[in-house]
């Protein structure tokens, strides 16, 4: 038990980089009203409270002028309460839709977590009285891929926050990387340029025209672009993390085959995970529709900045006309940048989801499973070959394991590898 707990802090530190420690998540004690109610970092008071201001001073401005009978710029209230009900209606629904969206995806976020989880309790257990060396190295490189999915999927589900490119991520190491380059120089010519052999070969590699195979010009630049190509990492690693479990089908990695049944429970956990990805990709992709926020702010400044015009002359007491500018600007404004906030939970800002500590915890638990199925060297194998520290000896003995399993015949196709 001593020996475990070690393991487990020395995870977390050894792991601890993939963090960003500079970025601090809205953390608070919802049954202390005080810091609640005076707590600053996440909260929407910066950005508002300079509208509240310009909005009392501008308030004072026409009364002072109404007072000494300078110019009365006030105006019927009537109007501008027909107005309210229509602005209410774009605030509040978009607030509504957005707090919705944004407890929806952190429900799929979780199932993705989860999911990947799930994926290395089944293959280790359902294969954890295969104890010959073949066996405990598939279990170690399909733990290290499901780790290199969550982490690729974690950012391009980030990518329009940090610009984090999901291809070129130091988790993927030197098979990873063979595999995309290898990808990148069969792209091919996308230009139209019609040359080349019969079998669509043009100046030495297949032409890709139409392919959506990522990071190649089969698609004109565009804002878009990365994005997408970023979205494809997570479905081009799940394809092989697929390919990985299936792989024992060939011989010579378990001593005794797996049954379709165990391969299905298997093949059901990586599922749930691009069920969950898709998901998220949805959410992120599919943003709020632009006219009807181009619409709701474009009545909100006009409510908000016309509301002293019809204030000044309903109250005659200045004090209350100033608070109850205050505090109107402070709600309306206030609750659109709530909706803005939480419209993309992706990121760095401070009410966005702590994704990647979540992340980093699941990834101890995929360490801890291996440590219980095959032993600390096993754990700490997997833990440098994800964070590509070339100098241990346990990252060389991984690569060294990788090139091994490669040899392994294949009853399926001469090109199936181990990964």
């Amino acid at each position: 038990m001593v020996q475990m707990r070690r393991s487990n802090k020395e995870c977390r530190e050894k792991f601890q980089p993939i963090h960003d420690p500079c970025v601090h998540r809205v953390s608070y004690d919802g049954s202390s009203h005080t810091q609640v109610l005076v707590a600053t970092y996440g909260s929407v008071w910066p950005k508002v409270l300079p509208y509240c201001f310009a909005n009392v001073f501008l308030t004072f401005v026409i009364g002072y002028l109404r007072s000494e009978k300078i110019v009365d710029l006030t105006i019927s209230s009537t109007p501008h309460s027909f107005l309210a009900v229509m602005l209410a209606y774009f605030i509040v629904t978009r607030a509504a839709i957005i707090t919705n969206r944004f407890m929806e995806a952190r429900t799929h976020l979780e199932s993705l977590i989860r999911s990947a989880t799930e994926i290395v309790h089944m293959a280790c257990v359902l294969s954890k009285y295969n104890r010959i060396e073949t066996a405990v190295a598939w279990r170690r490189h399909v733990a290290r891929k499901t780790i290199v999915l969550m982490r690729v999927a974690i950012v391009a589900l980030e990518h329009q926050s940090s610009d984090e490119d999901a291809w070129d991520l130091t988790e993927l190491i030197y098979h990873d990387r063979d595999v995309i380059e290898t990808l990148r120089r069969r792209a091919g010519n996308t230009d139209g340029d019609e040359s080349g052999d019969d079998d669509g070969r043009v100046n030495g590699s297949k032409s890709n025209r139409g392919s959506c195979i990522p990071r190649f010009d089969c698609v004109k630049k565009s804002t878009i672009r990365d994005a997408e190509e970023n979205f494809r990492a997570p479905i081009q690693f799940a394809l092989d993390l697929r390919q990985l479990v299936l792989s024992p089908r060939s011989g010579g990695i378990l001593e005794k085959k797996f049954h379709i049944c165990d391969e299905v429970m298997i093949f059901m956990g990586i599922e749930a995970f691009m069920t969950a990805f898709f998901n998220l990709r949805k959410l992120v992709v599919a943003s709020f529709p632009f006219p009807k926020v181009q619409m709701g702010r474009t009545l909100l400044f006009i409510w908000v900045f016309t509301l002293p015009l019809c204030l000044v002359g309903v109250y005659e007491n200045r004090v209350m006309m100033l608070v109850i500018t205050f505090l109107m600007t402070y709600g309306f404004l206030g609750l659109e940048y709530v909706s803005m906030e939480l419209d993309d939970p992706f990121g760095n800002d401070p009410n966005d989801f702590d994704d990647l500590k979540m992340a980093q915890m699941a990834f101890e638990d995929i360490y801890m499973t291996l440590y219980q199925i095959d032993g600390v060297e096993s754990a700490d194998r997997v833990r440098a070959a994800v964070l590509g520290r070339k100098e241990t000896d346990a990252f060389e003995l991984f690569k060294l394991e990788h090139q091994k399993m490669r040899s392994v015949p294949s009853a399926e196709s001469e090109n199936q590898y181990f990964p």
